[in-house]
């Protein structure tokens, strides 16, 4: 197949989608997160195409681990969906059926992800557009906990470069993930910043969060807040110096 003839959008992940259905080339996927609270449960995917045209598409799955605040996909075969090649139709909707395989609890969250790769359909000529869809599957622990106030399991950690805040290093101590959905950035009792950015921090693992250089005063207290999906907000003082 010749490489130009068709274009492939960057994948579109959770990581950067809050709704419950998410639309990409006139296809909607729902729900953008799957929770499997027993290895016996099932769950799926309603894809919905709402263009004019069939969409293909070829499905994988992956574990999901971060390292040095890196995400890192590999093959599993620990989650089953079916089917694993799908055709939808204009105007209709596919479902996806999810499952477990060989895999028990554990007292730490499991973390896994089915990506959607579409396929360029043959007889159409000129650019197509492809859109890689990304979508997070949690195992949860079999330790059931109603913790909602996650500040003694979250380290922050600012990094500055000539007055600014540029990074924000958070470390999750708590055995589920965690995710950020909007932060804040207050000195002198002012919010100097406010960012609206969804990012996902595995449990017991560290990421990196953009703060995009935001200038402070040295040596004034300077507070940020985390809001969590589903927790308390975060609340952590620092000086810098």
């Amino acid at each position: 197949m010749n490489k130009y003839k068709y274009l492939i959008t960057a994948i579109l992940s959770s990581f950067l989608i809050s709704a419950q259905a998410q639309q990409n080339n006139g296809v909607a996927f729902s729900p953008l997160k799957i929770d499997f609270k027993s290895t016996e449960q099932v769950e799926q995917i309603t894809i919905t195409n709402n263009s004019n045209e069939q969409k293909i598409y070829q499905i994988e799955l992956f574990e999901w681990k971060q390292n040095e605040g890196k995400d890192s996909l590999k093959k599993t075969k620990n989650i089953i969906a079916s089917p694993l090649m799908l055709k939808v139709e204009p105007k209709k909707k596919q479902i996806v059926r999810l499952g477990t395989k060989d895999l028990n609890l554990t007292n730490q969250e499991q973390s896994y992800r089915i990506i959607f790769n579409q396929i360029p359909l043959n007889h159409k000529k000129g650019v197509q557009v492809l859109t890689n869809i990304s979508i997070p599957i949690f195992i949860q622990t079999k330790i059931d906990s109603d913790i909602k106030n996650l500040n003694s399991y979250i380290d922050l950690k600012p990094r500055s470069q000539n007055g600014k805040l540029i990074n924000l290093s958070i470390n999750n101590k708590f055995a589920k993930h965690i995710k950020v959905t909007s932060s804040k950035i207050i000195q002198q009792n002012k919010v100097i910043n406010e960012k609206k950015s969804l990012h996902y921090v595995l449990p017991n693992n560290s990421t990196d969060y953009a703060l995009s250089s935001v200038p402070i005063v040295k040596n004034i207290p300077v507070q940020i807040e985390l809001e969590l999906e589903g927790y308390e907000n975060v609340k952590k003082q620092f000086i810098i110096k």
